[in-house]
């Protein structure tokens, strides 16, 4: 990976699991709330993100940038929906791959309908997102390069001979974003890591034996890799395979533990609305 990660500000934005942990409990919830929480407002951003056409890299700046930003401010003070609109349109300009905000609201208004009639997103406005954006950049420090992983991982896959796993470890790297790893973690040990899984679920035994091999050659603090991996295997327990009761059980946290209102708050600094949940 590129040596200037180590002098970045994304380093410096890399935080102990507990210490994470620490800065989301302030929104009263379990952790265990909280990450489901989390899990659908990413797959939101990211179904958004997919409709508009915008790059995986693009998508994955945005989930960074809306986790590092509720890392310093709850799911009450700043409207979640709004934020990750607003992070996938400041993450397209970064990326230099610039998306028009009414392309992104007319896709958030098609993603409502993945959801069936558990939730009505607000009509937001292109001055909404705008004016958001000064707040999120603000939430920021206005430190917006994001290191990923994947071209770690193509790395990784190219000197380790293991190119026909490339298409499953890079839906495990995808996947990572919906847990918090890319707060705690350096880029190249998630990409390890998403290798590691491909061992788990490949069906071939010679490709096992040769990741198993490549990883007992492999000069790596081997606890971060597994760390991340315990991460993974914990995420895919909670997301489930039943999808509706996935939904059910966040609308039930968004109406009893958040109170989630739906009037429109004007405070200076806030965020200007909140989803409906019907």
């Amino acid at each position: 990976m590129s040596a200037n990660f180590w002098e970045s500000t994304h380093k410096q934005w890399l935080k102990s699991r507990s210490e994470v942990e620490g800065q989301y409990s302030k929104d009263h919830l379990t952790l265990l709330e909280l990450k489901k929480v989390h899990i659908f407002y990413v797959h939101l951003m990211v179904r958004v993100g997919g409709l508009v056409g915008l790059r995986q890299r693009v998508i994955s700046t945005a989930v960074v940038y809306w986790k590092r930003f509720y890392m310093r401010y709850t799911l009450l003070e700043k409207d979640p929906v709004l934020v990750g609109i607003t992070a996938l349109y400041l993450a397209s300009k970064v990326e230099e791959c610039n998306s028009k905000v009414d392309t992104i609201l007319d896709k958030l208004k098609a993603a409502e309908k993945d959801y069936g009639n558990r939730f009505k997103f607000p009509e937001y406005t292109n001055l909404d997102v705008i004016h958001n954006e000064f707040y999120l950049m603000h939430g920021l420090k206005c430190q917006l390069l994001i290191y990923h992983p994947y071209k770690d991982l193509e790395n990784f896959l190219t000197t380790s001979n293991l190119l026909e796993i490339k298409e499953e470890s890079w839906k495990f790297l995808n996947d990572t974003y919906k847990s918090n790893v890319c707060l705690s973690y350096p880029p190249y040990v998630i990409a390890l890591a998403c290798i590691y899984l491909c061992g788990f679920v490949a069906k071939d035994g010679r490709v096992v034996k040769r990741i198993t091999k490549w990883f007992l050659e492999l000069n790596a603090d081997m606890n971060q890799v597994g760390e991340v991996v315990k991460d993974m295997m914990e995420l895919y327990e909670l997301w489930g395979t039943d999808e509706n009761c996935f939904l059910g059980e966040i609308v039930d946290i968004l109406q009893k533990k958040l109170s989630i209102p739906t009037a429109t708050d004007t405070a200076p600094g806030n965020i200007v609305r909140h989803t409906n949940i019907l």
